[in-house]
């Protein structure tokens, strides 16, 4: 495409948290670079009308940099895929973020570092709008992205309305969310998420190790190995992805 002098810009997590864990020190983006193409570091809410206008004008910047000011997420407009791409996933299945950033501090992840430790939330009206403008194009399973939604600060409130649209308007949905070990210990989450129509979760697991997890200061990961699994293959790797679990409808 540069060949053809078509302008090209490069963004996402790839882009972002190279940029912002070692500053940009990398022989993808160094190519990418050496080939004429746009770097764009950072979330696209409020800032992509600026990269837009320099492709227009022909200008594109070699970087657009935002990765020190990431935006409220509250009436942000939403990407929406459409349905005939969406039915290409397994189970047709869309997705959307009802918050970004984490407070926690763990060495390993990636999104405190393109995110922020900020957390960041869409409002109920947001998460609704979301639906049912996917409902309208008959898209029904909906995979919500946030690393943790039993930490987003909004869950409770966005499960409320999720619950209003399920057994007062009647709309037919379901859900797969990400959570801790210890979301359980939330009063009202798992039966509230069970009437908003979640149906599948996956658990986050990042480390077994107590130690480790505690000086992340991760107490909500906290899990009990029983004393006769200590032999077993975990010991030698400790650091797991997640486990996936299944509502019974």
């Amino acid at each position: 495409m540069r060949e053809r002098g078509i302008q090209v810009a490069i963004g996402g997590f790839h882009v972002s948290g190279v940029i912002s864990m070692l500053h940009g020190a990398d022989p993808d983006l160094d190519r990418a670079k050496a080939l004429g193409a746009s770097l764009f570091a950072g979330e696209a809410e409020g800032r992509l009308d600026e990269m837009l206008r320099d492709a227009l004008a022909g200008s594109l910047k070699p970087l657009y940099n935002f990765m020190d000011d990431l935006p409220a997420i509250e009436g942000s407009p939403a990407p929406l895929i459409t349905a005939d791409k969406a039915r290409r996933t397994v189970g047709g299945v869309t997705s959307f973020d009802a918050g970004r950033g984490c407070p926690y501090q763990c060495s390993f992840c990636t999104i405190i570092n393109v995110q922020g430790r900020m957390s960041r939330s869409r409002s109920p009206d947001d998460i609704e709008n979301i639906v049912r403008a996917n409902l309208a194009q008959g898209l029904r399973s909906f995979f919500i992205t946030d690393d943790n939604f039993a930490r987003n600060q909004k869950w409770e409130a966005i499960l409320d309305r999720l619950i209003h649209l399920r057994e007062v308007d009647e709309l037919k949905f379901g859900l797969i969310i990400q959570v801790d070990t210890l979301c359980h210990r939330i009063p009202n989450f798992i039966e509230k998420c069970r009437r908003a129509g979640v149906r599948r979760v996956f658990i986050g697991l990042e480390n077994i190790n107590p130690a480790n997890l505690m000086a992340a200061k991760k107490r909500q990961n906290k899990i009990r190995i029983p004393q006769d699994a200590a032999g077993l293959e975990i010991g030698a790797c400790d650091h797991l992805c997640g486990l996936h679990y299944r509502f019974s409808e």
